[in-house]
């Protein structure tokens, strides 16, 4: 490049009797005569297999992410990179509506953040319309689920679900395969599930405690669900397949505890969560996330779903909606508390902008929410 700007420069100079219009007409034709010939050999090699913008247009960091996680565990990188996950349907130009509308589904169920209502909706719809109920995979079961799906099972079953239901489908190869989810305030959420569990309902950790010990123990939800690893490997199984372990590694296991190295993943899962997700949905805005929903995946589920709410509390004194109101505000001001929920908080900033975004392309919303 220096030496074609030295050309350009001695060139310029032995023409110094035209005029300067002609002198930055040539300069700007010899520039991309010179840039033609060496192809693209200046941009940024290497790109993934996908028709996504927002890799080429932030290329050079993603790719640093990318290696960063890689060098911290390749399997990790390769599950949150998701390269057999179909990308967001709204985001994404280029893949043609019928991919998306015949793959195999995982619907990624975030705790209190709406998922029951999906699971209801999803089974409404299969019982209208005759079609088999969805696998749902667990803490119990994910890691016999995934070896599974390496050793070629799940054949007749095309749509799974469940708080285990991501990296499903990087185990379910060449079959392609869509992730979807829906989110929620991480503090609201903690208050909801605080209060589920000290009013009869199930939860892992113990609720007969302050809800901000509570939150110290559940921590970021969704950033965990992302991250666990079932490790799997080929040949240990009889006749040479896939093993798993049934064991779940979390993230702070797989990085030794090394918070640096869990603030380089949180970053990339930040980044990649438009690869992740084909359709992300916000509890905030259900109906719309359920129309977002039917128009990408091609289910009904805002035609069959609109307006119900599975879990919904039913009308509270003013009482118990102050003690919501103080639960939650005990920790917004804890700082351990926004420590422990950082990860989700931010993941939830993103899907909210991702939402937007999916707003803005969707022709569903276009049509019967803008005049």
């Amino acid at each position: 490049m220096e030496l074609y700007a030295n050309l350009v420069e001695s060139f310029c100079r032995r023409i110094h009797s035209t005029t300067n219009f002609a002198i930055l007409i040539f300069t700007v034709v010899c520039t991309f005569a010179f840039l033609n010939s060496h192809g693209n050999s200046f941009l940024p090699q290497n790109l993934p297999n996908r028709k996504t913008s927002r890799f080429i247009n932030n290329a050079e960091n993603g790719f640093e992410k990318q290696r960063e996680v890689t060098e911290i565990d390749p399997e990790l990188a390769k599950i949150i990179h998701g390269g057999n996950s179909l990308p967001n349907y709204f985001l994404t130009p280029g893949i043609e509506d019928s991919v998306f509308k015949n793959t195999t589904l995982s619907f990624v169920h975030y705790p209190k953040g709406g998922g029951t209502t999906i699971k209801d909706c999803v089974s409404k719809i299969n019982q209208k319309y005759g079609k088999a109920e969805p696998f749902t995979v667990f803490a119990k079961n994910a890691g016999e689920t995934k070896e599974k799906m390496l050793n070629g099972g799940f054949d007749d079953v095309d749509f799974f679900m469940g708080t285990y239901g991501f990296s499903l489908c990087e185990h379910l190869k060449p079959r392609r395969c869509a992730h979807f989810t829906v989110l929620r305030d991480p503090y609201d959420r903690m208050v909801s599930h605080y209060f589920f569990c000290k009013y009869g309902g199930g939860s892992n950790a113990p609720c007969n405690q302050p809800i901000e010990e509570f939150a110290l123990l559940v921590r970021s939800i969704f950033f965990h669900q992302l991250t666990c690893l079932h490790k799997c490997q080929k040949g240990t199984a009889p006749e040479g397949g896939w093993m798993c372990d049934r064991e779940q590694l979390e993230v702070e296991q797989i990085v030794n505890y090394n918070f640096t190295e869990i603030e380089m993943v949180l970053n990339y899962a930040e980044q990649q969560m438009e690869e992740m997700f084909a359709v992300v949905g916000i509890l905030e805005e259900l109906d719309t996330t359920l129309l977002l929903l039917q128009e990408a995946l091609g289910i009904p589920f805002h035609d069959e779903c609109q307006n119900s709410h599975s879990n919904a509390r039913p009308k509270e004194s003013e009482e118990r909606k102050e003690e919501r109101i103080q639960a939650k505000k005990l920790l917004m001001e804890n700082k351990d508390v926004q420590r422990a929920l950082e990860a989700d908080v931010r993941l939830y900033q993103r899907a909210k902008k991702i939402f937007e975004k999916q707003k803005e392309r969707s022709l569903n919303f276009k049509s019967l929410y803008k005049k």
